[in-house]
């Protein structure tokens, strides 16, 4: 008799203190977009038992994994983030951040972990595998103005694959709860920048200046109108300014627009201005606040990520994955989110979707949300995400009801 092949519980026990170790040794290295060269080391590093074939991406930190079975089969492809954020961690952890004011505050060392477990489990199934598996390590997803995926689509690191699946640790659901969309889910970003540039007279002759300074003010108050009254509440947007630099004489104000996708077959009425009409609306604010403060300015607006719209027949068959795997009362639709993901690029190319998997445990004191010092999660969920991924790809192997 054969050996019998092993559950996924057991990949799961086999595996896991492997993947919460390279999670760790991740989270001490954070790096920004762009800069990935030591992350991208540690986890080729890790790759280097389990004798897949490895391809940098010219130009790139950003590397892809496969195993391959044969050419006429299907490729699904798994994609993980690498980068960091500019952030001072908070977190009192032996593993903590090595570096001041940079952390893993978005969850991507788990990401990453995520992925690397889910290619350990399928490694065990590999000579059973009825299709190939591409597993994508993607830098500057952080970045939302070029973004990593596009310079891996360009260096053909997306050639070949039939669907792609993402995950994102998410603290706005339960530990353990994994969410899902048909269809419109993360929205759209663009970058903004506003220059202004006035005159800067002695402070007792008012009257000869050009206050760069009080115009910046009027226009983030206009930008304020703007999102409260001509926002169409069932497509959102939001404009966040991130910063505002500069004196009397001059002042730069920087910010993104994120607008929600609209399905406009459910929608009986256009909305009154969607994220061109916002751009335009911005512009004519601008203009208008230079005139009337006698001052020079522009604004650049630069295209960012597109909305992240899943395919609704990939997202059918995990959402099935995932009720069979972790019950019927840990997978839920999710609403739509305002932020965004250059994940949403891969899926203008080829069908897939993207996933949430919660990690808020009040009890653990697992409560801060992404983006801040103290965000962290349990661990014990990195397993739990590997386990989905690599179910999930064994589905869309067996089930091409998505083809």
């Amino acid at each position: 008799m054969g050996k019998k092949p092993m559950t996924t519980s057991g990949m799961l026990k086999k595996n896991e203190k492997l993947i919460i170790a390279l999670r760790r040794r991740l989270h001490e290295v954070p790096e920004l977009a762009h800069n990935e060269s030591e992350t991208a080391k540690v986890l080729i590093e890790a790759f280097g038992d389990i004798g897949a074939d490895i391809t940098k991406i010219k130009g790139s930190n950003g590397f892809v994994v496969d195993f391959t079975t044969s050419d006429e089969l299907p490729t699904i492809a798994l994609r993980a983030d690498m980068d960091g954020l500019p952030v001072t961690e908070g977190n009192t952890l032996e593993y903590r951040s090595r570096t001041e004011g940079r952390m893993h505050a978005c969850g991507h060392d788990g990401h990453m972990a995520i992925v690397y477990g889910a290619a350990l489990m399928l490694s065990d199934v590999r000579k059973r595998l009825n299709g190939n598996v591409r597993f994508i390590f993607q830098p500057a997803e952080e970045e939302a103005t070029t973004g990593g995926a596009r310079e891996i689509i360009k260096d053909g690191g997306l050639d070949g694959v039939d669907c792609i699946v993402g995950l994102h640790l998410w603290p706005e659901l339960p530990e353990g709860v994994v969410g899902y969309r048909h269809g419109p889910f993360f929205a759209a970003l663009n970058r903004f920048t506003i220059s202004l540039a006035g005159k800067k007279f002695h402070t007792a002759r008012p009257d000869l200046s050009s206050d760069a300074i009080s115009a910046s003010v009027h226009i983030l108050q206009g930008i304020s109108s703007l999102v409260n009254r001509r926002s169409y509440p069932w497509a959102p947007y939001t404009v966040t300014v991130h910063s505002v630099n500069g004196t009397g004489a001059a002042v730069t104000i920087n910010g993104i627009i994120s607008s929600s996708a609209v399905d406009r077959s459910k929608v009986a009425i256009e909305p009154a201005m969607d994220v061109e009409g916002v751009m335009r609306a911005m512009t004519d604010l601008v203009n208008s606040t230079c005139a009337l403060y006698g001052i020079k300015g522009e604004i650049a607006i630069m295209d960012g990520y597109p909305p992240l719209i899943t395919d609704c027949r990939v997202t059918s068959v995990i959402a099935g994955t995932a009720r069979r795997i972790f019950g019927e009362k840990n997978v839920t639709e999710s609403p739509g989110t305002l932020g965004g993901e250059d994940f949403s690029i891969y899926l203008q190319r080829v069908p897939g979707t993207y996933l949430l998997l919660g990690t808020y445990n009040r009890k653990l004191g697992f409560t801060n949300m992404l983006h801040t010092p103290e965000f962290n999660f349990n661990e014990k969920i990195l397993g739990r995400g590997s386990a989905l991924m690599k179910e999930a790809v064994l589905d869309l192997l067996v089930d091409r009801s998505w083809m």
